[in-house]
């Protein structure tokens, strides 16, 4: 459903805990806006005749991200027309403070996004399909099995290991191998199927666009994605290792993390949810503090790690460009900082225009003067 910039529907903020959500109606102080219902699908069709009751037939939802407790409420509250928010936690953190709230409850938690829905008119959230979900959760469980087998290959350097117990580390690695192995099967099934289903939906958009005009469109060259024909939306995986530094499993990795994100609109956006984005620490004329990273998504950070360290040393369009940035004075830290936002700016890029990777374009000043456009937010 489209909903306009600016929303006049009447907030409702909802704290969501694992077996109970509050939930406030408009901004206003006072029980007789409060509501708590359980967390379930009969709690949430009782807030629905609650809103019913109240003359709020569409309402801004708006509630804080708490991991999986919050899906079926947001997708509940978005299927029944409202508009449903879904705010990062460090958001609200901020703006509590700056409300000058002290105190800390469930229905002053629900007030609090009532009033951050009315004043700060964040995007919509929309429930995103099984098949992206599960292949995220595949992803991490990937991270999750290689960070066991090492925590167990670790333990083999002890030298006090009896032949029993490293026997039994032995063999913990060998189930971790296979399970990651089973891992790695179940994500290139789930590719698999993710490409049907969007070779599905282009076929079933292009035959309703032919039934509505007598002029065909015209034919479009087949992209390949991990080998298999006719994959619309998951050929950035392909063109995404073009990319010299960047193989399969980043790859993948960088687009679940894309299209599962519903509130990064450009590459600056992206950058900084990364943490490749250095922050400048000055004010008047006596700070003058160093640029700093803060924050930022740890994980992503360590996939594009050694893609940087690659792309530095085989691509001689990365190298060039990180030989001056030696030249102008900055150490090998803040080079690979600096390869790893150009990285993530190529890769944006690439995704967000559907386009193989170009050099020319995503260096118009080592190539030919005449590149296209399209790709010039990565230079």
């Amino acid at each position: 459903m489209a909903y306009p910039l600016q929303s006049t529907l009447l907030p409702l903020g909802a704290d969501v805990s694992k077996l109970t959500i509050d939930l406030h109606l408009g901004t206003e102080k006072g029980r007789r806006f409060h509501k708590r219902i359980a967390n379930t699908l009969s709690g949430f069709q009782e807030a629905q005749q609650w809103l019913v009751e109240q003359g709020a037939l569409q309402v801004h939802v708006c509630a804080e991200a708490t991991g999986t407790y919050s899906d079926a409420f947001a997708t509940f509250m978005d299927a029944q027309g409202h508009r449903m928010s879904v705010v990062a936690p460090h958001k609200m953190h901020a703006f509590r403070k700056s409300e000058g709230q002290l105190a800390k409850t469930d229905p002053l938690d629900a007030r609090l996004l009532a009033l951050y829905a009315a004043q700060k008119q964040p995007p919509a959230w929309h429930p995103l399909d099984d098949l992206h979900i599960q292949l995220k959760l595949s992803l991490e469980r990937l991270d999750q099995l290689e960070g066991l087998k090492q925590q167990e290959v670790n333990r083999l350097e002890n030298q006090r290991l009896s032949p029993a117990l490293r026997e039994q580390i032995q063999a913990l690695i060998a189930f971790v191998e296979h399970q990651k192995e089973q891992a790695n099967a179940h994500m290139r099934d789930l590719l698999k199927q993710i490409a049907q289903q969007q070779r599905q939906t282009s076929e079933e958009a292009l035959s309703a666009s032919e039934r509505t005009t007598t002029t065909p469109p015209p034919a479009k060259e087949e992209p390949l994605v991990l080998g298999h024909k006719k994959a619309v939306g998951l050929a950035c995986v392909d063109h995404f290792q073009e990319i010299k530094g960047i193989g399969l499993l980043t790859a993948v990795r960088m687009y679940s993390l894309l299209k599962t994100m519903q509130e990064v609109h450009s590459a600056a956006q992206l950058a900084a949810y990364i943490g490749v984005v250095p922050h400048a620490a000055t004010s008047g004329t006596s700070v003058r503090g160093k640029a700093q990273r803060r924050g930022g998504n740890a994980k992503a950070r360590s996939w594009l790690y050694m893609s940087a360290l690659n792309s530095k040393r085989f691509d001689p369009d990365m190298r060039e460009w990180a030989q001056q940035l030696q030249a102008r004075g900055l150490c090998q830290k803040q080079i690979l900082v600096a390869v790893m936002h150009k990285l993530v700016r190529i890769l944006f890029a690439l995704y967000t225009t559907g386009q193989r990777y170009d050099a020319r374009k995503a260096w118009p000043t080592h190539g030919s003067k005449d590149a296209s456009s399209v790709m010039s937010q990565v230079a």
